[in-house]
């Protein structure tokens, strides 16, 4: 399970982080949820919805089940896939109470406070790749 840990929960704890507070909120310096709070201006009646929200992502994730590389080994591939299917399910319930508790904090924003949400959380577009080489020009022919 270690391997496994280290190969899924981290990528889908950042997908999960960056979901929620977005990029420029994980880039500024102190704490982000302070900042991604300041930023919303969170009243006092949205405080029960800002817990919930806060309480939710910061449980890490925990598999009931962790296999060494060696016991995952051990194990015939009907038993890995059953394990890989179990660790699956737990990693989708665990996405999904974060997914829940954003979608019900920002249920509680009015709309100016959405667009903040929407515009702190939305998915930037991958860095451009570098331009494709020119093809060659073709050269002359020498008579």
């Amino acid at each position: 399970m270690r391997q496994f840990a280290k190969m899924f929960a981290k990528p889908l704890l950042a997908v999960a982080l960056l979901g929620a507070f977005g990029a420029p909120a994980l880039a500024q310096q102190g704490d982000p949820l302070a900042a991604f709070k300041s930023d919303l201006k969170i009243t006092a009646a949205q405080e029960g919805a800002w817990k919930k929200f806060v309480d939710v992502h910061a449980i890490p994730p925990q598999p009931t089940q962790q296999l060494t590389a060696e016991q995952f080994n051990a194990l015939k591939t009907p038993e890995r896939i059953a394990f890989l299917k179990k660790m699956r399910t737990e990693e989708t319930s665990f996405l999904s109470n974060r997914l829940d508790a954003s979608l019900a904090l920002y249920n509680a924003l009015d709309e100016g406070q959405k667009k903040v949400f929407d515009e702190i959380t939305a998915e930037r577009p991958p860095q451009q790749q570098a331009p494709a080489r020119a093809p060659a020009k073709a050269q002359p022919k020498k008579k």
